[in-house]
């Protein structure tokens, strides 16, 4: 897989001294696992980025309906940049590590592979649906949603469980599930465990009970005994063995932490540890992340998922849509250009004013509070004056007005954030589209610089080692940039807009619900 140095990774002190100085400290590796690549960043004990690489690989679309990714991809490529970060920093610095991982991917291992056994079905793949289905007729949804903290939905890893339970020839040769960083564990020699975090994203964890939920799983088939232990965030998983550590680069001896889901890390990366704290997360999805005193009571009426990250009471609870950065690179990639570079150049010429068209940001479905699987995007307002720029600032408006409706149902239930909300990710790179997107909700944003999901798992790594005392001490060498308030200009037209927005959906679910059946169920392929 292709590897990239970050050529100049930018500290989150504005006194940052360069990269010599930092690598003679201890430093900590914080890896975040995308669906599209890996970031590697190592950190001194201040915090400062002193190093970094980017991995590729890709996601595949066989067919309708299928999403996947190749875990020996993932684990190539984070191979060699943590190759490419040890060779900077110098490979006997490093002392632990942890892995900020996408949600709802899980691997299955056959006895003594060094492979798995089928690649993984993502967030976006929807074959577990007549699973999900069948599943309700035996449990109803509310209390699945009670049971496990999450909406009713078949993005979760269970029901792709289910289906492979139905139709992988291989099933019978089953004997270990993993999810996306535990595989990369198991391909480092390390046994694997599943946080918290990551276990809520199967949608078969028992949330109050922190365990595997054996009614659940037993509905579809699945013996708990092949799925990791689950443990709290932070806990020490054990040492890189020597020869695996050496291949990496690494010539000291590294401790594996368990790390957490990667929204959790990206507002932890932002700063943010104590409650009534939220972040916005702008990556191939986009999600409003917030952390409570305990369960939140009401918030799964909303279908906003809430899970613990350790055996204390600090909750987190997710909220958004499941396309953000990925409807943006849809868009650029229409013409045939390489998707990244047109993004790049069209994000530069992005109009002061608002757009004149209104998206509906559904091409993976709807937003958490609708919990609409089949709902789909659209755009109104089409002319032949409608250029490039005005579909994609529609679509970074979209963001905002999804931010509402889930600032709306926290709102609702108690949960409000009680200070600025953080935004974080490669969407912050552009000012203007920051702006458009404080300008659509009517909310402040306070940019976080710096890559806060690898960050967040480093922090992970070094309070579960003892480098830091805890989140919070590392939490506090996080310096966010300056607030971007709402433009009053244009405060009334966005108030209209957030009125259209409320109505578009539903008024298009009927046109929706009236379309024939063009696909076959999904079945073997």
């Amino acid at each position: 897989m292709a590897v990239a140095v970050d050529p100049a990774l930018r500290g989150v002190r504005p006194d940052h001294r360069g990269t010599d100085e930092g690598a003679a400290a201890v430093s900590v590796l914080g890896i975040d696992l995308g669906t599209s690549g890996c970031r590697v960043v190592a950190y001194d004990t201040d915090l400062v980025e002193i190093a970094g690489a980017t991995g590729h690989y890709a996601e595949s679309h066989p067919r309708p309906g299928i999403v996947e990714l190749d875990a020996r991809h993932v684990h190539a490529a984070v191979d060699g940049a943590v190759r490419a970060v040890a060779a900077r920093v110098g490979g006997d610095r490093i002392t632990a590590l942890a892995i900020a991982t996408l949600g709802e991917a899980l691997v299955p291992w056959g006895r003594g592979s060094a492979d798995p056994l089928a690649v993984t079905p993502l967030g976006s793949d929807r074959r577990g649906t007549d699973q999900l289905a069948r599943f309700l007729q035996a449990m109803p949804a509310d209390e699945l949603r009670a049971r496990t903290g999450a909406p009713v939905h078949p993005m979760f890893g269970v029901w792709s469980l289910a289906w492979w339970r139905e139709h992988a020839p291989w099933w019978p040769q089953l004997t270990r599930i993993t999810d996306m960083a535990g595989s990369l564990l198991h391909h480092w020699g390390i046994e694997p465990a599943v946080d918290y975090t990551l276990a809520a994203r199967t949608q078969a964890f028992a949330v109050d009970a922190r365990r595997w939920d054996t009614d659940i799983l037993a509905a579809v088939d699945v013996d708990p005994a092949l799925l990791p232990t689950p443990v709290p965030v932070g806990t020490p998983l054990g040492t890189l063995p020597s020869a695996v550590a050496a291949g990496l680069g690494l010539t000291g001896s590294v401790q594996a932490v368990a790390g957490a889901h990667d929204q959790t890390c990206a507002l932890w990366g932002s700063g943010l540890v104590a409650p009534h704290r939220s972040g916005l997360s702008l990556g191939t999805t986009e999600c409003l992340t917030s952390l409570t005193r305990g369960r939140p009571d009401g918030l799964i009426e909303s279908n906003i998922s809430a899970y613990p990250s350790d055996d204390g009471d600090t909750w987190v609870t997710l909220a958004g849509v499941p396309a953000g950065g990925s409807n943006l690179l849809w868009l650029a990639g229409l013409n045939g250009t390489d998707p990244t570079t047109t993004l790049s150049a069209v994000m530069e010429r992005l109009p002061a004013e608002p757009s004149p068209v209104l998206a509906l940001a559904h091409f993976l479905g709807s937003g958490t509070v609708e919990n609409d699987a089949g709902s789909r995007g659209a755009f109104l307002g089409l002319t032949h004056d409608t250029t490039s720029a005005d579909l994609v600032l529609a679509l970074i408006e979209a963001s905002g007005h999804e931010m509402v409706i889930n600032l709306a149902a926290l709102h609702q239930h108690g949960h409000a954030p009680r200070d600025t909300i953080r935004v974080t990710g490669g969407g912050i790179r552009s000012r203007r589209a920051v702006q458009a997107r404080a300008d659509a909700a009517g909310v402040p944003l306070q940019p976080v610089a710096g890559h806060t999901t690898a960050r967040g798992a480093a922090m992970v790594a070094g309070a579960g080692t003892g480098v830091w005392s805890d989140l919070a001490q590392a939490a506090a060498l996080v310096h966010p940039q300056e607030i971007i308030d709402p433009d009053p200009a244009v405060a009334d037209w966005h108030a209209g807009r957030r009125r259209q927005y409320a109505l578009l959906s539903p008024a298009l679910r009927a046109v929706q619900a009236a379309a024939p059946a063009t696909l076959a169920p999904l079945g073997p392929p």
